[in-house]
């Protein structure tokens, strides 16, 4: 499993994205599912390599992706191996889980686009551009071809609906159905608007993978596989974290 940070935003005029849980199905026949499932990133159940982790889960080394629902456009439906063979691809998109008796949330988020003082011609050329790229119609049109949404609630009135039903990719059919439930059931909520969040947000992913990523590698390099090793790298690992950020 992996979880990406991927966002960044000026303003909330942008094409709005939600988090999505991507599964191959070539993954979930992988007999190593079940204990991938159950295991911790110090043993080895967690990507924790940088970036996207979309390669790995389409070859079954990962069996979930959590993240942008607009991560759709980097999860192509085929597989070039090192051999040179390659296979095609399905996958599964759902909302993304909760905790038995927890609140079902999401983070909406996205690109945002704003203007910047100019000349009054280009000024009013931004402004005619982004009432364009708002218009409902065409609004719905780019939103169900990049994995976002609407931003006008008129486009989820009279547009979305008819644009979805068009879909024929499998991935934006997935996402759609996963997106149609997550409107439906769940509460939608947005990042902090502080000056110093962004600079929060990567500082934490960034510790987050240097000290469980040292972990693991201690629990390789130690070869005891024992409950009490990996409980001791854990809480090691949580303490430096927290010393750390």
């Amino acid at each position: 499993m992996t979880t990406s940070i991927t966002s960044k935003w000026a303003l909330s005029l942008s094409e709005r994205r939600f988090s999505t849980v991507t599964t191959s199905r070539s993954a979930r026949r992988s007999p190593a599912c079940g204990s991938l499932m159950r295991a911790r990133a110090i043993s080895g159940g967690l990507w924790l390599g940088g970036g996207y982790a979309t390669d790995p889960l389409r070859t079954g080394e990962a069996v979930a992706s959590v993240g942008s629902s607009a991560s759709v456009l980097y999860y192509t439906n085929e597989v070039i191996r090192a051999d040179n063979t390659s296979e095609i691809v399905e996958f599964d998109i759902m909302p993304v889980p909760t905790f038995a008796g927890g609140e079902k949330m999401v983070m909406q988020r996205g690109a945002g686009i704003c203007t910047v003082k100019s000349t009054p011609e280009k000024e009013q050329a931004a402004i005619r551009f982004l009432k364009w790229l708002t218009d409902p119609e065409r609004n719905s049109q780019f939103a169900v071809s990049t994995g976002y949404m609407p931003v006008v609630q008129e486009a989820y009135d009279s547009y979305l609906p008819q644009c979805i039903e068009k879909l024929t990719d499998q991935r934006y059919v997935e996402l759609y159905r996963a997106y149609i439930e997550t409107q439906r059931d769940y509460l939608f909520y947005k990042a902090p608007q502080t000056d110093s969040y962004l600079q929060l947000e990567d500082a934490f992913e960034s510790n987050v993978r240097k000290h469980l990523s040292a972990a693991r590698n201690s629990f390789i390099e130690s070869g005891d596989e024992s409950g009490a090793a990996l409980d001791r790298l854990i809480a090691d690992s949580y303490e430096q974290f927290k010393k750390g950020f």
